[in-house]
């Protein structure tokens, strides 16, 4: 297992600290004030593929404060599933108790995967590459072979999400130089790509210290529950290679969530029920209502529903939220700006 020093020299920060993609919350602004307190910011594209005028405009925002293009851009690889059925969509609708007149479901987000198979793909491939971040990061599992070997021939490290022992097995198989370590503490969608029916919910320590036991030759990231400079420093003792921190940054000034959450006393829960796919999220008087209503539904794969409740929120006040979070939201200061987050993040470092 590679060292925090081997990541630092690697990737040219001064601490071995990722912070989390978060799709949809995260900005070029965040990654900067990351990068500028010697962390590795993420910009997160998630399912937003269709060209590549968000690469660029995301990366000029990012280049622009940091006059460097070290980051980590972040992508969803899920395998397609376009089986959508009339009996599902009905379902949904009674998941929201069909008060959803205007709305039909389609497949809101692109895959990695789906991607590749587009004629779009390959100019988008070429800037990225011409962009060099210094890591390229995968959730739901990788793209194919050869855009994994195209990346290794520009020399541009490649990691991926786990959240079981069979999972990272199977990362190694492709010789991906990182490996984050998703525990079920975990805010945000569950990255599973081979386990999700007999998914055993380890925790960040317990999924570590079986993976540590395998000392396998790449980068090993923990992420879940790490919402401190103790929690850090824990890890760093520890052996792992860096922390990816997402909980810990969702609320700061730079981010696009909300007060919300830092006004929320609710527990979390994990859930597939708003977008098609597990996610731990606050646990909210709308989320109760959504457990009531699904009772024996079968309802819309990946993307189907989440694009059908983005149209449905729109509408909606802030109560009606899909707010992604970590167990120990609580823990954390909010609404701090992201160089204040990380003074406190490093101070026992």
């Amino acid at each position: 297992m590679k060292s925090s020093h081997q990541f630092i020299s690697t990737f040219s920060v001064k601490y071995p600290i990722i912070q989390a993609p978060m799709a949809g919350v995260s900005t070029p602004k965040m990654a900067a004030a990351v990068a500028a307190s010697g962390g590795l910011g993420s910009l997160a594209f998630g399912p937003f593929l269709s060209n590549s005028s968000k690469l660029d405009s995301e990366m000029s925002e990012f280049q622009a404060l940091t006059q460097s293009t070290n980051t980590n851009i972040n992508f969803f690889s899920h395998d397609i599933n376009n089986n959508l059925t009339d009996h599902q969509v009905s379902n949904w609708y009674k998941l929201y108790d069909n008060d959803t007149a205007g709305i039909k479901l389609k497949n809101g987000g692109i895959s990695f995967k789906q991607f590749e198979q587009q004629s779009s793909f390959r100019p988008f491939l070429d800037k990225l590459l011409l962009y060099k971040p210094s890591m390229v990061s995968f959730h739901f599992g990788l793209p194919s072979a050869a855009t994994l070997e195209e990346f290794r021939q520009h020399k541009i490290p490649v990691f991926a999400t786990a959240t079981s022992v069979k999972e990272v097995q199977e990362l190694l198989k492709s010789k991906v130089e990182g490996i984050v370590l998703q525990g079920y503490e975990a805010g945000g969608h569950r990255g599973n790509f081979i386990d999700f029916e007999l998914d055993e919910n380890l925790s960040t320590w317990s999924l570590f210290s079986k993976v540590k036991a395998l000392n396998p030759d790449c980068f090993v990231v923990p992420a879940g529950g790490i919402v401190s400079s103790s929690d850090i420093k824990y890890y760093l003792d520890n052996g792992a290679s860096g922390v990816q921190l997402g909980t810990a940054f969702v609320t700061a000034a730079e981010s696009l969530n909300n007060s919300f959450i830092g006004n929320s006393s609710n527990p979390t829960i994990m859930t597939d029920l708003v977008s098609g796919r597990s996610a731990r999220c606050l646990r909210t008087p709308f989320i109760e209502k959504l457990i009531k209503n699904s009772k024996g539904l079968e309802l819309p794969p990946f993307q189907y529903g989440y694009h059908g409740y983005k149209q449905w929120r729109g509408t909606k006040g802030p109560e009606y939220g899909f707010y992604l979070v970590g167990q120990n939201y609580d823990l954390v200061q909010h609404e701090l700006p992201v160089v204040e987050i990380m003074k406190n993040l490093t101070r026992q470092l």
